[in-house]
């Protein structure tokens, strides 16, 4: 969250990016404060009345009963003042230095780029054996277009776009997830682009009992059920089953031999999506 690199003549005001992040009040807000404070940022905080948010995160008050509501009524309010972009951020993320100046620069230099999708590092509260790794399957840092699965936070999106084709996130998933796969499919189904700012880096701070290999299990099935919700071609039913069966074997076997922690968590999450 380093400041010093950010222009700070940056205009601030109707044509500046919009940055939201959706809460449910669970979570400490104060280093996403810090962050918004040090880089002149306009962070908005989507999230029931009750919420605790701190000096320098403004905060709308929302209906939280799912994702999808919350983030439609962040583009609703992006739309309603004339914001040129919005960002959304989770409110477990924290973006690392050079984060803010990485996604400005690319979207100066790429405008007619739809979605902006930064990474996000998943990183334990606690110590943990299971070490820090990309928890989105962006697996390049190279920049450009990107074709894999989008997911909603540190992803930064064309207002305009999304009015112009009417989109939404969709509130039948609410209660469920996948809200952004469906979003950002749609997105692209309407001519859209995916670009990933690698240098756009954020942390997904984990408490270390989410990263333990029964956790990981538990993931795969909540993911196999979001994707068996949203159909095709997220699940293939009997294919989708076997791939992650023998991806589940594939990373349990090199991991053991290995000894790593992170394969091993792989293979627990494709044996849950599996058994989902």
């Amino acid at each position: 969250m380093d400041g010093s690199a950010v222009d700070r003549s940056w205009p601030v005001g109707p044509a500046e990016i919009l940055v939201v992040t959706t809460s449910t009040g669970r979570r400490d807000l104060t280093l996403l404060a810090a962050a918004a404070i040090d880089l002149a940022i306009d962070w908005v905080v989507m999230g029931p009345a009750d919420v605790t948010v701190p000096p320098g995160l403004r905060h709308v008050v929302a209906n939280t009963r799912g994702y999808a509501t919350s983030r439609n009524a962040a583009l609703g309010l992006a739309i309603s003042e004339g914001r040129r972009r919005v960002l959304f951020f989770d409110d477990d993320q924290v973006p690392v230095a050079g984060w803010w100046a990485a996604h400005r620069a690319y979207e100066a230099a790429h405008p007619d780029v739809t979605v902006l999708l930064g990474r996000v590092l998943a990183v334990a509260l606690e110590a943990t054996d299971v070490p820090a790794e990309e928890i989105r399957p962006v697996l390049t840092l190279r920049a450009g277009e990107f074709s894999g699965h989008v997911y909603s936070g540190n992803t930064m999106i064309d207002v305009d776009f999304v009015q112009r084709h009417g989109l939404r996130f969709d509130i039948a998933l609410d209660d469920l997830g996948g809200e952004d796969t469906a979003f950002f499919a749609a997105v692209r189904r309407a001519g859209g682009t995916v670009h990933v700012v690698p240098g756009a880096l954020a942390v997904e701070i984990e408490p270390a009992d989410r990263l333990t290999l029964s956790a990981r299990f538990r993931s795969g099935r909540e993911m196999a059920r979001r994707r068996r919700a949203l159909g095709l071609p997220y699940w293939r039913g009997p294919l989708t089953r076997t791939k992650a069966t023998l991806k589940a074997m594939a990373f349990g076997v090199r991991g053991v031999v290995a000894a790593d922690a992170r394969l091993l968590s792989r293979a627990a999450f494709h044996a849950g999506l599996a058994t989902g």
